[in-house]
């Protein structure tokens, strides 16, 4: 519920429908839970600045573009308890999140990175709840960016190199 900044659950499972707070404080933006920590903060403490886009992984975990906060956060469950992580935050205004390929504990992030005109990639590892290497880091633990500039350059090139493409405002994955 992006302008309500906070993430909500329709269940329609029963007779009458019901709308559940999942995370977040409707109506009230902010940035709880604001650098990356692998305990974070309880679901209902956290605080969001226009969640715009999920992702699920195989294993339940929901990762946010939290997009006037700059970062991708992720939504999970520590002994028993929903808990919200900043998980990165190499980003201006992200607006999609994907999962992709998980390798034992390590998954594949990929993020419409809107205002850096860009598409960029990072790798999670589940087990410490960090940011690890992938694949295009040079063994450097960061996002890399797949496609786009990054520079807050946008346009329309085609390439066949997508470093060199131009992205106007990535907003989906």
């Amino acid at each position: 519920d992006s302008d309500n900044h906070s993430l909500r659950f329709v269940d329609l499972r029963g007779s009458v429908p019901l709308v559940v707070n999942l995370a977040g404080s409707p109506g009230t933006p902010g940035f709880a839970a604001n650098t990356p920590s692998t305990e974070g903060v309880p679901a209902s403490e956290a605080r969001f600045n226009t969640p715009t886009g999920l992702a699920a992984d195989r294993n339940g975990n929901v990762f946010i573009a939290d997009s006037k906060n700059n970062a991708i956060r992720m939504l999970t469950r520590i002994n028993d308890s929903s808990r919200v992580l900043t998980v990165a935050t190499d980003f201006l205004e992200p607006t999609a999140v994907a999962v992709g390929d998980q390798s034992g504990s390590e998954l594949d992030i990929f993020v419409a990175d809107t205002r850096n005109h860009a598409i960029k990639l990072f790798r999670f590892d589940l087990a410490t709840r960090l940011m690890t290497t992938n694949r295009l880091s040079e063994n450097q633990i960061r996002t890399s960016i797949i496609a786009g500039s990054g520079s807050r350059v946008s346009g329309t090139n085609d390439s066949l190199f997508a470093e060199e493409a131009l992205f106007n405002l990535p907003s989906g994955l």
